[in-house]
């Protein structure tokens, strides 16, 4: 019984850390509700999304991962 508490809280803990880190490479896409990765999320002069909804609104924008890269 005390193991399966231990082990649960260490699990939850685990799975708190691993969120917060991939929110660090991930982008929440306001039209969509997606994550999207650094290369597939575009930062736009009007709007901020991802690319496939870049693609279906007809916006433009650049990659997060290329303005990191640009920006060393």
């Amino acid at each position: 019984m005390i193991f399966q508490a231990l082990y649960q809280r260490e699990r939850d803990d685990a799975r708190e850390r691993a969120v917060t880190e991939a929110l660090e490479h991930f982008s929440r896409c306001p039209i969509c509700r997606r994550l999207a990765c650094d290369r597939c999320f575009l930062l736009g002069e009007d709007i901020d999304l991802c690319a496939d909804c870049a693609a279906f609104l007809q916006e433009s924008g650049e990659s997060v991962e290329s303005l990191l890269v640009k920006n060393g």
